[in-house]
């Protein structure tokens, strides 16, 4: 994406490391990003990956792996406003989804290929899933297909949602409806909605792929709910969007002002009828609780 980019004109790099702003935070400079490409470059090139993978076992290359993505997290929570941290969790859960379905699949096909045992059905049959009485793991497999694009889709919503959006909400999940009713996402192929998935052989034959249509109806009617909520916001009957600093300013400054004109109104009424001062500033104290509360 970089030399593309390069190509066509512009200077910035699109492919920054990972846990670039950790490095960053540790004095690292440009000579650290030309260092780590001169390295990956030999590396890929030489077929060196090959013999390091031989010779260190996954359990000390995993713990490294585990740390980057501890440091990418770190570093989006970071930037990230606190209101928006729900949606940065929710976009995990499709990723989650397609992991355990992924270690589902090797474990049944491992433990079918293990010595002397049998299965009742090859894991990678249709009748496999027929096995799958609740569902949960068609369920899983379809929520884990074309993870980053649903992570994407659904993290965007919620965004949206919570800075009371209403309007960017609909339309992406517009997107999401039109995307899934073609098998962009939560399906292993693309196909036209009036056709479905094709089902040759093997999983395409346990049906899995039709719940696609329930994911369609799903942003459908999320789509319907956010220009309804759109709709009312226009008219006032909810609020439009979150309070900036400089609103949350303007009010408090307000909150402010009212409160100061009302100490000096009521303790000259007060004063006025003949109230001594210290009780006059037992009624200011309390009128303060009740106009904050």
């Amino acid at each position: 994406a970089t030399v593309l980019a390069a190509l066509c004109g512009s200077p910035f790099g699109m492919t920054v490391f990972i846990g670039h702003p950790g490095c960053k935070a540790m004095g690292a400079k440009l000579g650290y990003n030309v260092l780590v490409a001169f390295c990956f470059a030999v590396v890929s090139f030489s077929g060196v990956a090959g013999v390091f993978q031989a010779v260190f076992p996954p359990e000390t290359l995993n713990p490294i792996l585990l740390f980057i993505g501890l440091a990418v997290c770190s570093d989006a929570l970071e930037v990230t406003p606190p209101r928006h941290w729900p949606a940065f969790m929710l976009s995990l859960v499709p990723c989650f989804a397609n992991w355990a379905v992924t270690l589902c699949q090797n474990f049944a096909g491992n433990l079918c290929n293990f010595g002397n045992s049998t299965c009742i059905v090859p894991p990678t049959s249709s009748g496999a899933w027929t096995l799958d009485s609740t569902g949960a793991l068609r369920g899983l497999f379809a929520l884990g297909q074309g993870y980053l694009l649903i992570s994407i889709l659904l993290s965007t919503m919620l965004v949206h949602v919570i800075d009371r959006h209403f309007r960017p909400a609909a339309a992406w999940a517009f997107v999401a409806t039109v995307s899934s009713s073609i098998g962009l996402i939560h399906s292993e192929q693309l196909f036209f909605p009036w056709n479905g998935p094709s089902k040759p052989h093997g999983y395409y034959n346990s049906g899995q792929f039709d719940l696609h249509w329930d994911f369609t109806g799903a942003y459908g009617g999320l789509c319907v709910l956010f220009v309804v909520l759109d709709i009312f916001s226009c008219h006032g009957l909810i609020l439009r969007g979150p309070l900036t600093p400089l609103e949350q300013h303007r009010t408090a400054t307000i909150d402010g002002s009212l409160m100061a004109q009302m100490d000096s109104s009521m303790t000259a009424s007060l004063m006025a009828s003949g109230m001594p001062s210290a009780m006059a500033s037992g009624y200011r104290g309390s009128a303060h609780s009740a106009w904050q509360a």
